[in-house]
């Protein structure tokens, strides 16, 4: 292990809120095609502040971005660190330790609300949501909070769905490879890094594959979630045709949501979507928007103009 590793591992167990996605053990599963390192800030051999980051290459290029799977990176700073003179100085100093690069991109986790360091070193941002159920600890509260339509699905699924809470990963696959070829897309991560993260949430006992089954005890929809200290994160999911005639993928949802609140999570995070559709359905349960920034830099005018050229994400 290294010192910048060590250091940054014992820095995380100080930050109670810090996401899943910034642990080293899950950088180390998702981050293929390049590798990972972290900016830290010191003050007295304290490591008070910190920012991961995934640094890749493809030709001449030389660039920070997100790794797959990992929705949420940015800078983190120890709790009693975050008045806002403070803020703006370690961020100043994160940002003086990272590599130079010929572009930077990442989405910052929510908790991050002053990118103006950012912004003064020629950084840009655009704001994008999230959608967060608070208060898990109450299942009755959680269900009044649900929309109507949400609880008719709910009812639907009890009636003719059964749960299973720790489906084999090789059964979620088709389920999910079969939501997106039927809307005409590619799975947008390949299943190689599904498996290496598996293998490392594993290890650490904190995921589960969740599946409803249909009445014969096939699963029709089934969704991969994770969790840290504070917060169930929802990461992807799939269903099946035939299941939306019990409103499977609504039910599941709800499950999952259940799972959270028994095991004593205080937040259930969809982490998104921008689309509408999604956008409607996560906010029906009653969750909150919640923004966080996507931040980038462009230092080659040339990558600028090849990644205008590419799909919006």
């Amino acid at each position: 292990m290294t010192p910048q590793r060590e250091k940054y591992e014992a820095f995380l167990l100080r930050v109670p809120d810090a996401p899943p996605f910034v642990q080293p053990w899950y950088l180390d599963a998702v981050c293929v095609g390049g590798g990972w390192g972290v900016s830290l800030a010191e003050e007295q051999g304290e490591v008070v502040g910190a920012l991961p980051y995934f640094l890749k290459r493809k030709g001449p290029f030389q660039y920070v971005g997100m790794p797959h799977l990992a929705r949420y990176l940015g800078p983190l700073l120890l709790p009693q660190r975050r008045s806002p003179a403070e803020e703006l100085k370690w961020y100043e100093r994160l940002l003086e330790g990272l590599p130079r690069v010929h572009s930077f991109e990442q989405e910052f986790h929510p908790g991050v609300e002053n990118w103006l360091p950012f912004h003064w070193r020629g950084y840009e941002q655009s704001t994008r949501y999230t959608y967060v159920l608070h208060d898990l600890y109450d299942p009755e509260a959680l269900a009044a909070r649900m929309n109507r339509s949400h609880r008719r699905a709910v009812r639907k699924g009890d009636a003719h769905l059964h749960l299973q809470e720790n489906l084999p990963l090789s059964d979620l696959r088709p389920l999910v490879e079969g939501s997106f070829r039927r809307r005409g897309l590619a799975v947008p991560f390949p299943w190689t890094v599904v498996e290496r993260l598996h293998a490392a949430l594993e290890q650490h006992d904190c995921h589960r594959i969740i599946a409803a089954l249909d009445p014969e005890g096939r699963p029709v929809a089934g969704g991969f979630f994770l969790w840290n200290r504070q917060t169930c994160y929802y990461l992807f999911s799939g269903v099946l045709p035939e299941g939306r005639r019990w409103s499977a993928g609504i039910w599941l949802l709800w499950q999952a949501i259940q799972f959270a609140s028994r095991r004593g999570l205080g937040r259930f995070d969809f982490l998104g979507s921008m689309l509408r559709g999604v956008e409607e359905k996560n906010r029906a349960f009653g969750a909150r928007r919640l923004p966080y920034f996507r931040v980038w830099k462009y230092t080659s005018p040339l990558l600028r103009l090849l990644r205008c050229l590419r799909p919006k994400p």
